[in-house]
């Protein structure tokens, strides 16, 4: 399976899982299959029925598309050689990069901390976000990806990666970084620490898979900078 097809799997699969939310929540049914506690169901009763037989559907649809992913992903050494032994990265985590990255574009490490919309406008200081009614330069889906599947599975696994997070996170709270902001400090702390997280993970990710791609690698300075402190600073 060439990679453009592969990529058709995985969003297949992603529109399958939008779906089962959909109709999940039009039945009032939790992600483990549980009902709402104090949630009343609107639909008529035949209606409840219909949805919840194209439900099963939906996720029958899902299994399959995962055994054919967890299948055909084998042929990307990418994930032979690095991504299924890094603690947090599932098959279908791994999918989402392997079908969304060119790696062949990314020229430096920090190409990717582009890419994937983690990096920190260099004339605000601030981390890039979305703006309405102005193009991203960076993939929107895959950011969110990165910081809320991937991120959460290393914090909540405890992947090697952690460290760094814990670091940073702590560093910036001793800071007084972000106490400004009383209602959302917290949160500010914790997706701080994630992006820089996720910064050293794409940084191992960009050197093994252009060695691999028999590609040039390259360190940015701010790449440099990043090792020279031990993973200590963003």
């Amino acid at each position: 399976m060439n990679k453009n097809t592969f990529k058709l799997l995985v969003n297949a699969y992603y529109d399958y899982q939008m779906l089962s939310i959909q109709q999940a929540n039009r039945l009032m049914i939790k992600k483990d299959g549980s009902k709402m506690k104090n949630q009343k169901i609107i639909l008529p009763e035949e209606d409840q029925k219909i949805i919840g037989r194209l439900h099963d559907v939906t996720k029958q649809q899902m299994k399959e598309i995962d055994k054919i992913i967890k299948k055909e992903i084998t042929a990307f050494p990418i994930w032979n050689e690095f991504l299924k032994d890094v603690h947090g990265i599932s098959h279908i985590s791994a999918a989402i990069l392997i079908s969304q990255i060119d790696i062949e574009k990314a020229r430096y490490a920090s190409s990717l901390w582009k890419y994937c919309g983690i990096y920190c406008n260099p004339e605000t200081g601030k981390a890039v976000k979305r703006e309405k009614g102005v193009k991203n330069e960076f993939n929107q889906w895959l950011k969110s990806k990165m910081l809320g599947v991937i991120a959460p599975n290393f914090i909540r696994l405890k992947s090697p990666y952690v460290e760094i997070y814990y670091n940073r996170k702590h560093r910036q709270i001793s800071k007084g970084w972000a106490d400004n902001d009383k209602k959302g400090k917290n949160l500010h702390y914790d997706l701080d620490a994630r992006r820089v997280m996720m910064k050293y993970f794409l940084i191992d990710l960009y050197r093994v898979w252009r060695k691999l791609e028999g590609l040039e690698f390259y360190e940015s300075y701010k790449e440099k900078y990043l090792d020279k402190h031990h993973k200590k600073e963003n």
